[in-house]
């Protein structure tokens, strides 16, 4: 049942959240449904948190369903070089399609560092986190994304969010058993509104 009680205790699990700090790389996940995660890479990048922002992003599901054929990537690229930010502080990857993909795919610019700001949606950064602490446990992840206010919803936005955690919630255990993210222990409150739908 999606009331304000069950959306927040969703979304406080699932919304890993640091305050800025300087960093080698700000790692934008690609992404075409909320581009406020955009201007939240935009807003770190003019705040001078980092020199560098890495964009990863292919064609993901949302953009294969539209038939969109601009990489994810690309489009957020144009986005931030109109904005002012110049190409030279942009790393695009175009062949990930999923978070994995993501984050492995950047091994070169991973590897030599030592602090990363991850910004992606508020609900999808748990798993943002658990993946990179698997793969690149030497790294300092901090997490920034744009708030999500269930106050500032509709009905149809509440309804849309509410079950894309629910399915972040499925994704946590599914990924661990597969060996791609690292564990992560789920609150009995979250588990028992899985287990209600």
């Amino acid at each position: 049942m999606i009331n304000k009680e069950n959306f927040e205790l969703l979304h406080r699990y699932l919304a890993a959240s640091d305050k800025p700090a300087a960093a080698d790389i700000i790692f934008l996940f690609g992404g075409i449904t909320m581009p406020e995660v955009w201007h939240k890479a935009l807003e770190l990048y003019q705040a001078g948190f980092s020199k560098k922002i890495y964009i990863a992003g292919g064609l993901g599901k949302k953009s294969k369903a539209d038939k969109i054929e601009t990489p994810e990537a690309e489009t957020i690229k144009t986005f931030l070089l109109a904005r002012g930010v110049p190409s030279e502080a942009i790393i695009t990857e175009t062949e990930s399609t999923n978070t994995l993909e993501n984050i492995l795919y950047a091994k070169k610019e991973l590897q030599p560092a030592k602090k990363v700001i991850a910004v992606s949606k508020s609900f999808h950064m748990r798993r943002v986190l658990a993946t990179f602490t698997k793969h690149y446990p030497q790294l300092n992840v901090l997490c920034c994304s744009p708030e999500l206010i269930y106050e500032n919803l509709d009905d149809q936005k509440k309804e849309y969010y509410f079950d894309r955690m629910l399915g972040e919630v499925n994704r946590l255990s599914e990924y661990a058993k597969k060996g791609d993210i690292a564990a992560q222990e789920i609150p009995r409150g979250v588990v028992a509104l899985t287990a209600d739908v």
